[in-house]
């Protein structure tokens, strides 16, 4: 959604990074423009960020924004037949909570953390660059990490699994530590906290909760998960990117914009 955009509304390279390269060419393959650049990388490989970081260094020279959008999930919160109406038994929740493998848990914390923290690493230097470009605008609009957060990470309610939930928690607090960290320098650091969007990662709570299709027409889902009643559309996403990365968001740092559909509103929260 958002490389899709970016390219359809005048950027001059999208570059978009990713494990699996079907999966980047099919994204490029949609670019208007032809703008989206794919590049197979992994976010837990330093080796890996260094040789996409270096490439884009030779063909571009600097970067304006970097995406921080890589996510993993783990186990659910409850064990299989039961659910927050329907509670296990706390030796039943601890058996399950117990039988995951630690790597499961931990594994979502390495790519939404760890993984943002080194990408931020790998492209400073880059971002950097940006502020010097003889093209820049007055007042200017410095460059930014943009990392991909989730309404989770401020949702009390276990919906989603523990390990996402406090992974994305602490990655609004990276965030936060960061724009106060790089703001010396001229660069910025904003979240992107999304509700209800159709990702692969969200396909199976769709088909939990019993959604078909892309779920963004009115009266897809029902007011008590979501005010709006449907889930975030491509427009949606795609307009709160541009914001962050246009003259109407140069002046915003530090922040963490939720687009929820007001679900949170409703939901025992922190925000």
């Amino acid at each position: 959604m958002m490389a899709r955009g970016l390219d359809a509304n005048g950027a001059a390279r999208v570059y978009i990074l990713g494990r699996r390269e079907k999966t980047l060419q099919s994204a490029a393959s949609k670019a208007i423009n032809g703008t989206i650049i794919p590049i197979v990388a992994d976010v837990t490989s330093k080796d890996s960020l260094a040789a996409a970081a270096a490439r884009i260094s030779a063909e571009s020279g600097h970067v304006d924004v970097v995406i921080a959008n890589a996510g993993a999930t783990s186990p659910g919160t409850y064990p299989p037949g039961s659910s927050p109406s329907n509670p296990p038994t706390i030796e039943a929740l601890a058996e399950y909570m117990w039988s995951a493998d630690i790597s499961a848990f931990t594994n979502v914390a390495h790519v939404a953390v760890t993984g943002t923290y080194y990408t931020a690493a790998a492209f400073l230097p880059l971002l950097i660059k940006a502020n010097s470009k003889a093209n820049r605008s007055n007042p200017p609009i410095h460059p930014q990490i943009i990392a991909t957060s989730s309404v989770a990470s401020f949702n009390r309610t276990p919906a989603a699994t523990l390990a996402y939930a406090a992974a994305k928690a602490g990655l609004n607090h990276l965030m936060k530590s960061l724009s106060t960290l790089l703001a010396p320098y001229g660069i910025r650091a904003n979240v992107i906290a999304p509700g209800f969007y159709l990702s692969e990662l969200a396909t199976g709570a769709f088909k939990k909760i019993g959604i078909q299709g892309d779920g963004t027409q009115e009266g897809d889902f029902p007011y008590a998960l979501v005010p709006a009643k449907r889930a975030g559309s491509e427009e949606d996403m795609v307009g709160v990117t541009l914001f962050l990365c246009g003259r109407s968001g140069a002046y915003v740092n530090g922040t963490i914009i939720l687009s929820d559909g007001g679900r949170l509103g409703i939901q025992q929260g922190t925000y």
